[in-house]
């Protein structure tokens, strides 16, 4: 895999940041406080999102994909990333692109980290893992683009 896609990657996925590992990695966190009931459906594009960004770090952690497949990768994650910044508009037309960009960067930082903690923790062989691993080679194999 070459140095620019690696770079992009950890572009897209930003630094770690603070986030408890002990989170059922196939329901990403929902954006309720703490204390409160999530709601029983997650919104898909959310649902989305998480799995790409989840599976991602993943897979980068636990089995590299080649040039090809994390290029494929990245072009569906980029087309998922657009969608939910619509959608955030669409949701907060009070924000600027700045703020939405900010609250997507947090978002994407503390799904990193409750991956690479989970990683960690659990190793690359917990099924939990080899289930981000799988969901990571079915976002790379889709074509989001047409």
């Amino acid at each position: 895999m070459s140095r620019n896609v690696i770079v992009l990657v950890l572009a897209l996925l930003g630094a770690p940041a603070a986030a408890n590992a002990q989170v059922d990695m196939s329901a990403p966190p929902s954006d309720a406080p703490a204390g409160q009931q999530a709601p029983a459906q997650r919104d898909p594009t959310i649902t989305m999102f998480d799995n790409f960004s989840i599976s991602g770090v993943v897979a980068g952690l636990c089995k590299p994909p080649d040039e090809a497949t994390m290029g494929r990768f990245m072009r569906n994650l980029n087309v998922v990333h657009h969608v939910m910044i619509r959608q955030l508009r669409q949701q907060m037309p009070d924000k600027s692109p700045k703020e939405i960009g900010d609250i997507l960067l947090n978002r994407m930082q503390n799904l990193n980290q409750v991956a690479t903690s989970a990683v960690q923790q659990k190793g690359c062989t917990d099924p939990e893992i080899v289930k981000l691993l799988d969901t990571f080679t079915v976002n790379s194999s889709l074509d989001l683009t047409k």
